[in-house]
């Protein structure tokens, strides 16, 4: 994102402007909506009667997959990325919210880790209420992430954005994998003791 919204705001702060705020909005759409699934979905499992500690359990095998998955450098997600046709077709205002609501609902775009995947399996299995909240607070850091790399000169690199080598995304991707199957470990003592 800020290797378009970056330039476009150096060259035109109007056009930047409503980029950055059509991103933001559209993202925060995309996340109400997918928050809201996950705490419906939440709910309907909580309704059937699963026991807390088979829910637990089972986070515990979706934590020790995904980690693996980080770990051998397969983690799971679509290998496209926002239609870049489209930054010529659309205006600044209506490419951001296009562009938001592609990367809000998450299974649209690439992924560096699993971590989304295990917050979202944890608000479902654990706490359907907190799926919203979750995915809004997601959308409200990225976004303004995104804003202030494209608007703070001199903190991306150069007209391409920020850039992350092939060794810097795998050496992230393998800390996440650590991560995650620590709180395996963790929720899985937690299940075993409780």
């Amino acid at each position: 994102m800020t290797g378009v919204a970056g330039p476009m705001f150096a060259r035109d702060r109007r056009a930047g402007s409503r980029f950055l705020a059509g991103l933001l909005g559209g993202e925060l759409g995309s996340a109400v909506l997918v928050g809201l699934t996950l705490y419906v979905a939440g709910v309907a499992l909580h309704a059937v009667g699963i026991p807390s500690s088979v829910s637990a359990g089972l986070l515990v095998l979706i934590c020790v997959g995904l980690g693996l998955a980080d770990l051998l450098d397969r983690t799971p997600h679509s290998w496209r990325q926002v239609p870049q046709r489209l930054v010529t077709s659309l205006t600044p205002g209506m490419l951001g919210v296009t562009w938001g609501i592609d990367l809000g609902l998450y299974v649209t775009t690439q992924k560096v880790s699993s971590l989304i995947w295990v917050a979202m399996a944890a608000s479902v299995l654990l706490d359907p209420a907190s799926a919203p909240v979750l995915l809004i607070a997601l959308a409200l850091s990225t976004g303004a992430g995104v804003i202030v790399a494209s608007t703070v000169p001199g903190l991306t690199q150069g007209a391409g954005g920020v850039r992350w080598s092939r060794w810097t995304q795998r050496t992230l991707r393998r800390v996440a994998g650590v991560s995650i199957l620590i709180l395996a470990g963790l929720e899985g003592m937690q299940v075993l003791l409780g």
